[in-house]
């Protein structure tokens, strides 16, 4: 193999491990309820956002978008825009579920503070083992993970802090709200690109050969 062909088969091969990356812009300038659930079309697949809601004092549930991203609208809710663990006791989830294997970068959030925390899930299982709340990661980084979907999850807490020194003005009636404004994704390269690496390979290896 010359030179100009392994140059081209590591160029691949790096491709075929990466994909190219994009940034996913979920913020809409009009505020929209999706209701059950919304799907965007994309060139390389599909994206569908589901919605969850618990709790004796949330129920029903449906996806928003606006200027802040996506969220959740629970019954009773009083951020419709933005995913809330309110009232207390209750919860409220975004599922992003992909058609295809994406490679996800990073995952920016709105409206967050120091005081929000939020649960998140890769295809299903927590991202961190044991104590796996994160409140100071935006936008939170993953490094290229391999995923099908993830979840954000705010819960409500209740925070004894605010009887004793009231240093929670939202406390006991959950403090966590936020919108998900977008992702930093990749998709990794077809099986077609392997095959045309394995390909330049074998030719190579036949020059070889040749000039033996």
């Amino acid at each position: 193999m010359n030179f100009k062909t392994f140059g081209m088969a590591a160029a691949l091969s790096c491709a075929a491990g990466m994909g190219s990356a994009a940034v996913l812009d979920f913020a809409s300038p009009v505020s929209l309820d999706h209701g059950g659930s919304h799907v965007v079309n994309y060139s390389w697949g599909t994206m569908t956002v589901s919605s969850a809601v618990d709790g004796i004092f949330n129920w029903g549930g449906s996806v928003t978008q606006s200027g802040f991203g996506y969220g959740v609208n629970g019954n009773p809710d009083t951020d419709p825009e933005l995913v809330d663990g309110k009232p207390i006791f209750s919860s409220e989830a975004l599922t992003f579920s992909f058609s295809r294997d994406i490679l996800l970068n990073s995952i920016l959030f709105s409206e967050m503070d120091d005081n929000d925390d939020y649960k998140v899930y890769i295809d299903g299982s927590p991202l961190i083992a044991g104590d796996f709340t994160l409140s100071d990661g935006n936008p939170l980084e993953l490094g290229g993970l391999l995923a099908r979907s993830f979840t954000i999850e705010a819960v409500g807490e209740w925070d004894t802090c605010y009887f004793i020194f009231n240093c929670n003005e939202d406390a006991p009636f959950g403090n966590d709200s936020f919108g998900v404004a977008g992702i930093t994704a990749a998709v990794p390269l077809p099986a077609a690109g392997w095959a045309l690496i394995a390909g330049l390979g074998a030719l190579g290896a036949t020059r070889r050969r040749k000039k033996a």
